[in-house]
C-alpha cells in the first residue's frame, strides 16, 4: 500500500512550495522553426492567504505571458492578462482553450519529450520552479 501511493504521488508530477500546489505541467510542441508555445498545469492555493500568480519566467523563451481565451458573440481570441487570482483551496486550471502561459521568441523548437523549465512568481509566496513535459496533450493523471 505505502508502494503504490508513492507511486501515485511521483506519477502527479507535483511541486509544492509554501502550500501552493502545481500538478499537470506540459507544455505543446512548438509552431515553425521557433514560433511560440503555450504552457498549462493547475495550481492548488492550500495557504490561509489569497495570492496572485502574477508572472511566469521561462528560460527558453523571450517572454511568457499569462493569457486567458475570450468569447465575444461568438468570436474566439485571447489576451494578456497582468495577473491570476488565487483563492484559497480552490484549483486553477491553465488548459487548452482558457487560461495559459503564451510562450514567445523561443530559443529553440520544443519537440514532444522534451522538458521545459519555468518559474511560477507570486504576489505573495516565494517563486515556484517547475519541469513541463512538452506535449501534444496533457499527461495522464
Amino acid at each position: 500500500m505505502v508502494v503504490s501511493l508513492a507511486l501515485v504521488f511521483a506519477a502527479s508530477a507535483a511541486w509544492a512550495g509554501d502550500e501552493l500546489a502545481v500538478t499537470g505541467a506540459w507544455a505543446r510542441p512548438s509552431l515553425g522553426q521557433t514560433g511560440a508555445s503555450a504552457l498549462y498545469f493547475t495550481i492548488t492555493n492550500g495557504s490561509s492567504v489569497v495570492d496572485d500568480l502574477s508572472s511566469v519566467e521561462v528560460p527558453d523563451a523571450a517572454r511568457a505571458e499569462l493569457h486567458e481565451t475570450t468569447n465575444t458573440n461568438g468570436v474566439v481570441g485571447m489576451r494578456s492578462i497582468a495577473d491570476m487570482p488565487l483563492p484559497r483551496g480552490a484549483p486553477v486550471q491553465f488548459a487548452p482553450g482558457g487560461n495559459h502561459v503564451m510562450l514567445m521568441g523561443l530559443a529553440h523548437p520544443l519537440k514532444a519529450g522534451d522538458h521545459l523549465t519555468a518559474t511560477l512568481h507570486f504576489r505573495t509566496h516565494a517563486p515556484l520552479t517547475i519541469d513541463a513535459i512538452v506535449s501534444m496533450t496533457a499527461p495522464a493523471k
